[in-house]
């Protein structure tokens, strides 16, 4: 059945019972090419994220990220306004091999907090206790290529 399935045209196949687990990794690996999909620039204020390149420019200021800081800044960009639970931005992030009790969600945040605080007017990233973090942009300020 699974070869029928992949020579008519599935992108995968996944066998019941399955693994909770590896259907969370198949999603992730389906969603990092989602983004061929969308515009490769996000625009947020004088926020300017190019997924090609993964780079982050503020009113003509590169802004140096890490790779878990880009790829949840790039997530909670392309969900503005948007609460967004820690547990989502840990599956969106980090393998299922993360420790949901370690701390490195919240020094990424802060990072990134600060790095674009520096810099952007229209941008702010928020924390909701118990509940997850918002990118908020200002309503005048929003747009998208």
């Amino acid at each position: 059945m699974r070869i029928r399935a992949l020579d008519a045209g599935a992108d995968d196949y996944l066998e019941l019972p399955y693994d909770a687990e590896d259907l969370k990794a198949r999603v992730r690996a389906l969603l990092r090419r989602a983004p061929a999909l969308t515009a490769p620039i996000i625009h947020l204020g004088d926020v300017r994220l190019d997924t090609n390149t993964q780079r982050v420019v503020i009113r003509d200021h590169e802004v140096a990220l890490t790779a878990k800081e880009y790829a949840i800044l790039e997530y909670m960009a392309r969900n503005p306004d948007a609460l967004i639970a820690r547990s989502v931005l840990w599956d969106h992030v980090w393998d299922a091999n993360h420790d949901p009790a370690s701390r490195a969600l919240e020094v990424h945040i802060s990072n990134i907090r600060r790095k674009i605080s520096q810099h952007s007017r229209d941008v702010v990233l928020h924390c909701r206790r118990g509940a997850g973090y918002v990118l908020k942009v200002h309503s005048d300020a929003r747009g998208t290529d």
